[in-house]
C-alpha cells in the first residue's frame, strides 16, 4: 500500500511538473512564432532598417552585409527546442522558405533582452 502511494504521489509530481513545462514551451512557441511573423514580414517588406531592430546588437553589422539572402525570406516556427538556457538564448525549429519558393529546416537561437527576442544571426 505505501508502495503504490509513494508511485502515485510520484506520478502526480512529475504530471504537475511536465505540465508546468508544457505551458512554459506554449508560451514559449507563441513568444517565437510573433517574433518570427514580425521578422518575416519586415523581410517581405524589403525593409532592411526593419528587419535588422530583429537582431541581436552584436550580429546587426553582419546581418546588414548580408542582407540581400534574407530580402523576401519566410521563416515559421515548427518547435522550440527546450526552454532557454543561462544566457536566456531559446533554440527554436524553423522553417525557412526563400522567395523561389525553396524550404529548409534550421534551428535557430533566439536571445531575450529586456522582455524582447532578438535573432542571433548574421
Amino acid at each position: 500500500m505505501k508502495s503504490t502511494l509513494t508511485i502515485l504521489l510520484g506520478w502526480f509530481l512529475c504530471s504537475s511538473v511536465l505540465g508546468a513545462d508544457k505551458g512554459d514551451l506554449d508560451k514559449l512557441k507563441l513568444e517565437a512564432e510573433k517574433f518570427f511573423a514580425s521578422f518575416s514580414k519586415a523581410l517581405e517588406k524589403q525593409d532592411a532598417t526593419e528587419a535588422v531592430m530583429h537582431i541581436a546588437q552584436k550580429y546587426r553589422e553582419g546581418f546588414r552585409k548580408g542582407y540581400r539572402f534574407w530580402r523576401g525570406t519566410k521563416l515559421c516556427v515548427l518547435k522550440v527546442l527546450g526552454l532557454p538556457d543561462k544566457e536566456d538564448v531559446l533554440r527554436v525549429q524553423t522553417q525557412i522558405e526563400s522567395p523561389s519558393g525553396q524550404k529548409d529546416i534550421e534551428i535557430k537561437k533566439l536571445l531575450h533582452i529586456k522582455g524582447k527576442w532578438f535573432l542571433l544571426e548574421r
